[in-house]
């Protein structure tokens, strides 16, 4: 009778210590919440010869692990990598768009930010107001 007493005890703890670490594995620790702060947007035009390009000269801060921005050129769509530093932030200039016979009107140009942390995704669209080649 003494031994199965203790079995039973043994159970008992072994359980209770499986709940603990099923509720510890499962607490909400934040990790995998991604900041994006994008603290300057400077959107600019050129064209070279026959071809408009549209820049985008982006700065900002993350905790994410990698950050990206959309381009469109030729019809292909790309996502350009920025380079983040030790603390997270981002400083460069993109070119977003180009076209063959740049339009003589004025337009919009918009963008994709995303930022990646481990399986989540944070997206910022940015637009960039009316810009012109000419």
């Amino acid at each position: 009778m003494n031994c199965k007493h203790i079995r039973i005890k043994n159970i008992i703890k072994l359980l209770f210590s499986i709940l603990i670490v099923f509720c510890c594995i499962s607490c909400d620790t934040n990790d995998d919440h991604i900041e994006l702060n994008i603290t300057k947007s400077e959107w600019s035009t050129e064209v070279i010869e026959d071809f408009g390009h549209v820049y985008l000269d982006i700065e900002g801060e993350t905790n994410a692990e990698m950050v990206t921005v959309r381009t469109i050129g030729d019809g292909v769509i790309f996502d350009y990598e920025l380079n983040l530093d030790n603390e997270g932030c981002f400083q460069d200039t993109i070119m977003i768009s180009f076209m063959h016979n740049p339009i003589t009107y004025s337009f919009t140009a918009s963008t994709i930010i995303r930022a990646y942390k481990n399986t989540k995704i944070k997206e910022i669209t940015l637009e960039s107001g009316e810009l012109s080649f000419y």
